[in-house]
């Protein structure tokens, strides 16, 4: 819709890192007064150890994620 050019998106700056680095949108940082920062979680069994499996998915998606984000603040 953003890409249209009619509509403003309320999304999260992660949502459209592809558009961004592209420089087809801008994003403007949205902050509100008790408004929680969004957040990605891996959820493992606590009951058991965590495996090396789950520190190499963990590594890698942090750095996409960091990869990404700065590739789309990088076109800004």
């Amino acid at each position: 819709m953003a890409l249209g050019g009619q509509h403003v998106v309320f999304t999260s700056e992660l949502d459209v890192a592809a558009e961004l680095a592209a420089g087809q949108l801008v994003f403007i940082p949205g902050r509100d007064r008790g408004a929680e920062p969004q957040e990605i979680t891996v959820a493992v069994d606590a009951t058991k150890p965590m495996g090396p499996i789950v520190k190499l998915v963990s590594e890698r998606l942090i750095a996409v994620l960091q990869d990404s984000l700065a590739a789309a603040r990088a076109a800004a």
